[in-house]
């Protein structure tokens, strides 16, 4: 639908006006907190522990990973505040899986994806009810693995591996049945590594001659969209997607940067939906690689780690915030929410709840290799007044409003009805006459 001209004629009047400086509602006041989560198995004689966190729900409340336990096995687990940590069930057969892995749970906990390493040493995709004993893959079960599940638990993504390539699969559990992704024209095989709470994106990368690139698949076409590349000189250009936010709003994943031959650095990447850009999240300093492991919603928090070049290759936790850019997570708990975790190196963030609250991952302690949870206050629904997402309200907002209105860009969507019109101007401009939201 085309703009009203009475409410072009308004937004060109307040483009050229002074805005209300102002500022939108802050983090709310919530209690911060740090834990290790133990493991399955703790050494009697030293109290050592072997764990590492691979995700969490949506809602913050189940985490996912793996532990060793008292028989030398790396077991899936759960964890949660009222339970602690329990571990996954076996095969249906009672014979006990060498090894399994776990990958991203529902929105709500209940479906937990991951790998079983049956008894014949074949890595087979899995998915977990509760405690009942996983769902495998049908019949490609044999090198497969699932990374992500839909919010409702009914759409699984990863890979099934063959001896030519791997190629992306998505899963249904209502209908029991699988489809194989395409991958775009000159790459020879794609993964797909994430997927919006309501299955309408699938991401991941495809690989092949050109390089590898970022991909998405949208609204359930197996046909995907390249995202591209940072700008770079490279030869084999580099791009791959590593996660996408509960509300399907933003991409983030690595991709080579640099603008001289054999110069190119891995950057984190955080990619707006529907039409991007791909932007850097920066330089992390030091020389250091990004590697983003998840976002959350409305791309307002990513966590992941940062790594060294050279050997020994340490890694590091990192969060990154539209305020405060890269900061390793470590200094960050203890600096901006007064905690104390002395003992620790945070290696690896992995996980984000949808509402940035819960942040999850793994570290070295004084009990050993060990999964971790951080509680920090939730990011609050955005002011639509401050529509650039600068932390004020004034004429920026109405000259970032204008652009999107006039284009019919779905970020003008302001008023939530599925259309851009003149009712988004309103929403819009009630609040930013007030100077605020509050």
């Amino acid at each position: 639908m085309l703009p009203h001209p009475r409410c072009t004629t308004r937004l060109f009047q307040y483009v050229l006006s002074i805005g209300i400086a102002a500022s939108c509602p802050a983090w709310a006041d919530e209690p911060a907190s740090f834990v290790g989560l133990g493991g399955l198995h703790t050494v009697p004689e030293t109290g050592a522990v072997i764990s590492a966190a691979t995700g969490v729900s949506s809602d913050g409340g189940t985490i996912v990973g793996t532990s060793v336990d008292s028989q030398g096995r790396t077991r899936p687990f759960r964890w949660r505040l009222s339970t602690g940590m329990e571990p996954l069930a076996d095969l249906a057969s009672g014979a006990p899986a060498g090894y399994h892995d776990t990958g991203g749970a529902s929105a709500n906990g209940h479906v937990i994806t991951g790998t079983v390493w049956s008894p014949a040493s074949c890595p087979t995709a899995a998915s977990w009810t509760e405690l009942s004993a996983p769902l495998l893959l049908g019949d490609r079960a044999c090198s497969s693995a699932f990374f992500a599940v839909s919010g409702d638990g009914t759409l699984l993504v990863g890979d099934v591996y063959t001896p030519a390539a791997s190629i992306a699969v998505s899963w249904s559990v209502i209908g029991e049945s699988h489809v194989l992704l395409t991958t775009p024209a000159t790459y020879r095989e794609a993964t797909a590594r994430g997927i919006s709470d309501d299955g309408a994106f699938i991401v991941g990368s495809c690989f092949g001659t050109p390089g590898s690139q970022a991909l998405v698949w949208e609204n359930g076409n197996i046909t995907p969209r390249g995202l591209g590349h940072l700008p770079n000189a490279e030869l084999n250009q580099t791009s791959r997607a590593t996660a996408i936010s509960p509300d399907g709003t933003h991409i983030v994943g690595e991709s080579v940067s640099g603008v001289v031959r054999g110069d190119g650095v891995t950057r984190g990447f955080i990619y707006p939906m529907p039409s991007g850009p791909m932007t850097s999240l920066g330089d992390p300093g030091g020389g250091r690689l990004t590697s983003p492991r998840d976002v959350c919603n409305r791309g307002e928090v990513v966590v992941g780690s940062v790594y060294a070049r050279t050997f020994p290759f340490s890694e590091t936790a990192f969060i990154w915030t539209r305020a405060g850019g890269f900061q390793e997570l470590k200094s960050h708990l203890e600096t901006t929410h007064g905690l104390n975790l002395s003992g620790w190196h945070l290696t690896a963030a992995s996980g984000i709840s949808a509402d940035g609250s819960v942040i999850v991952g793994t570290g070295t302690s004084p009990s050993g290799t060990e999964a971790w949870r951080a509680t920090i206050p939730a990011i609050p629904e955005p002011c639509v007044a401050d529509f650039n997402r600068d932390g004020g309200v004034d004429g920026g907002d109405v000259a970032s409003f204008y652009l999107a209105w006039i284009d019919s860009d779905p970020s003008a969507d302001t008023n939530q009805d599925g259309g851009v019109d003149g009712s988004d101007v309103e929403t819009f401009f009630v609040p930013w006459e007030a100077g605020g939201c509050d």
